[in-house]
């Protein structure tokens, strides 16, 4: 166990730039028998993420941000539970099974996928009231994966939230852009889109017939959404990810 460890430090240690740590990363996961890594940071009191980047392939990103499943992910509703492993097996549900339908199509969709089993770890995050999660998938039989390959599942995790840091395109991934923006509700939406057009509270009021606390909580909800610490902030995160255009 102690030799594994030391063989990660040292091959994380010997890069510098966060391209060749997810590198690293992704090969260390192909070494115990992943096909892919997703790497993400979530604000655990609403469950949106600070960014992600995933080596699952984009057909299966786009599928899980076009169906909505990060509803009903339980790795993102394992967030606010103890930092420990989650498991998620293709295809393990049934209609009897599963909480509901749509965690049903999670389920068997990713099986559909390819994949057979991911097993995540959570880790302290970098901001907070956030918490990171190392991802771990794989395409192969799930009867492989014994105590040991648990064990070296867990320490690969470790070293990829100590050392892996998000690449500059995380903030712009198509999972954390679809999530933030299928959050935002219409009346948040309309709110931002009022303060784009340089209008204060009191006339955004006024222009949409609510009571100005309506606004300032409108805004402050957006705003815990999206991440963003002040509204203009909010303003600029929202034209990012393309929720409003000026």
């Amino acid at each position: 166990m102690l030799n594994t460890s030391i063989d990660l430090l040292d091959r994380f240690s010997a890069v510098q730039t966060p391209e060749d740590r997810w590198k690293i990363a992704n090969e260390v996961f192909a070494e115990l028998g992943g096909c892919g890594l997703t790497y993400a940071m979530v604000d655990v009191r609403n469950l949106i993420p600070h960014w992600v980047q995933s080596s699952l392939s984009e057909e299966w990103l786009s599928e899980y941000v076009e169906q909505d499943y990060h509803r009903v992910d339980p790795f993102l509703l394992d967030m606010r539970r103890e930092p420990i492993g989650s498991l998620a097996i293709g295809g393990s549900l049934s209609r009897d099974t599963a909480p509901s339908e749509k965690a049903l199509q999670l389920n068997w969709g990713f099986r559909d996928a390819g994949y057979t089993l991911m097993r995540s770890n959570l880790f302290a995050g970098d901001a907070s009231h956030s918490r990171k999660c190392v991802t771990f998938c794989t395409t192969e039989d799930v009867s492989h994966f014994g105590e040991d390959q648990v064990r070296k599942i867990r320490q690969a995790s470790t070293m990829v939230a100590a050392f892996v840091t998000p690449l500059a395109s995380s903030k712009d991934d198509v999972i954390s852009k679809g999530i933030r923006h299928k959050k935002l509700s219409g009346r948040e939406r309309q709110i931002l889109a009022e303060l784009a057009n340089g209008n204060q509270n009191t006339q955004i009021a006024h222009d949409l017939g609510i009571a100005e606390v309506t606004v300032r909580k409108t805004l402050l909800s957006a705003r815990e959404k999206l991440g963003a610490s002040t509204r203009e902030e909010a303003l600029a995160i929202a034209v990012r990810l393309g929720i409003l255009s000026l």
